[in-house]
């Protein structure tokens, strides 16, 4: 007879989470790797493969000891290989990263492991009552070019818009790069409009954009905030468009805002929102934390106060279009 050994429940406890955590663990490493490879331009550097001598060379590092034990880092989470003394990329994530379609992806490893993980770090201080965190303005362009990952579902959504009742006018609020401007442009070719984003380095990013696209003679962008006073942007518009930022107004400013967009609108205008919403996924939950740490901002919608909200500032008809099938990510469009 052989005797099995079982252990009490708290060293089983203990025994799990201990390899819980070690899984973790490598997550963990591997999106920090991965923020600070970004950040000194390490993809780059090892298109083709190198030392860690002739990396140092290409990115002007100094310390080449502690760069050498970055790289194996890299190695030990399985994004680098190293034979024979030279390193080389090997990850599917950084290996993505160093492709020319790689920047949301470049973007969003910085976001992560510099902004979220910034917020996570000071939370114990702000939950006892210190001030939400100003990151807005340090990571602006960052979350504009990480914004761009969910833009295969959004644009998708946007063409089909646009398609609709052949508007000639658009106004964007919050454009970002100014992608969803070119896939208007495709879409309408008729179509004129304006961009307009709070961030001066935003409106650079996405004038820089709109030219290399051409459709600079379509569109222009410019830096302003539409809760200001703009007599410049007086419409009326077909379109009104607002991507991924409604949770930069505040719960009380969204109905005042809604009904300010309504008058902007032309008698046949619609109001256009993506956003992903509050829901129990990892993703949305992580954001809505983020968001709420951070000034200027607040949580991520309800869909159910939204439409409330829209309903309240005059809009009779709103419907709601599921874009991915992971993340509650929902394109919205509103008509008087």
């Amino acid at each position: 007879m052989v005797l099995v050994w079982i252990p009490p429940r708290a060293a089983l406890r203990h025994a799990l989470g201990s390899l819980g955590m070690r899984s973790d663990l490598s997550g963990f490493v591997r999106l920090n790797f991965l923020g600070v490879a970004v950040r000194i331009g390490l993809p780059e550097a090892l298109a083709p493969e190198a030392s860690a001598v002739q990396v140092a060379e290409r990115l002007g590092i100094v310390n080449t000891d502690l760069l050498e034990t970055l790289l194996d880092v890299g190695v030990a989470v399985g994004e680098l290989r190293r034979r024979g003394g030279r390193y080389a990329l090997k990850g599917k994530r950084i290996r993505a990263m160093a492709a020319d379609s790689g920047d949301a992806l470049r973007a969003l490893a910085v976001e992560l492991a510099s902004y979220h993980g910034s917020v996570y770090h000071d939370l114990p201080a702000r939950l006892a009552g210190e001030r939400l965190g100003d990151y807005l303005g340090e990571y602006d362009d960052v979350i504009a070019r990480s914004s761009r990952l969910v833009e295969p579902w959004v644009s998708r959504f946007v063409r089909s818009v646009v398609m609709i009742g052949n508007p000639k006018s658009l106004l964007e609020i919050g454009c970002g790069t100014g992608a969803y401007l070119r896939h208007v442009a495709q879409a309408a070719p008729r179509i004129r409009g304006v961009g307009i984003d709070m961030s001066e380095t935003v409106v650079a990013l996405a004038a820089a954009n709109i030219k290399t696209w051409q459709i600079a003679d379509r569109f222009t962008v410019r830096q302003a905030d539409i809760r200001s006073d703009n007599p410049d942007l007086p419409g009326p518009y077909d379109l009104i468009t607002l991507y991924n930022n409604i949770y930069y107004f505040a719960e009380d400013e969204r109905a005042p805002l809604f009904r300010q967009l309504a008058d902007r609108l032309s008698p046949t205008g619609r109001l256009v929102l993506v956003s992903l919403f509050r829901d129990s996924t990892v993703a949305a939950q992580d954001l809505d934390l983020t968001l709420r740490s951070t000034q200027g901002c607040s949580g991520l919608p309800e869909r159910t106060e939204l439409a409330r909200a829209l309903r309240e500032a005059g809009f009779e008809s709103v419907t709601e279009t599921r874009l991915m099938p992971t993340e509650p990510v929902y394109g919205v469009v509103a008509a008087r």
